[in-house]
């Protein structure tokens, strides 16, 4: 799986939908606010007891490493510690996919290149300046 091109777009696929999910997981465990924290931290950018806004928030921050300057900073360190965390390994995550793209092209160019270096032109004439009064006789 480690040694093709599909092997490793497969594993990061399926490495990205897992820490999707448990970006959401956690956030869900991490749950609401205690009645004794402040009012303006309960604002919280997903409701933690829903599923879909949890997921949602997990792939914005997974994607979107800067979603997380949106919790403010009276929120819980437990809030604060799932987005960061999973903010952390979206970058690293969006990273590695962009090495891949450019590893990828790389190896594209340098193929090209070995294909289509030469060019054989045996028995062909070339003609510097051409213009419309050029005439050509063989």
């Amino acid at each position: 799986m480690l040694g093709t091109h599909v092997g490793h777009w497969t594993l990061l696929v399926l490495a990205g939908a897992f820490l999707i999910l448990s970006g959401a997981l956690a956030w869900m465990a991490a749950g609401r606010c205690e009645p004794s924290d402040d009012d303006d931290a309960c604002l919280e950018l997903a409701d933690p007891q829903q599923w879909t806004e949890a997921l949602w928030l997990a792939w914005g921050i997974f994607f979107d490493p800067g979603t997380q300057t949106g919790l403010p900073p009276t929120a819980p360190h437990r809030h604060k510690f799932v987005l960061l965390a999973f903010s952390t390994c979206g970058f690293v995550f969006n990273l590695v996919v962009l090495g891949l793209i450019v590893s990828t092209l790389h190896n594209v160019l340098q193929r090209w290149e070995r294909l289509h270096r030469v060019i054989v032109a045996n028995d062909h004439t070339v003609i510097l300046g051409w213009t419309d009064k050029t005439q050509c006789t063989m």
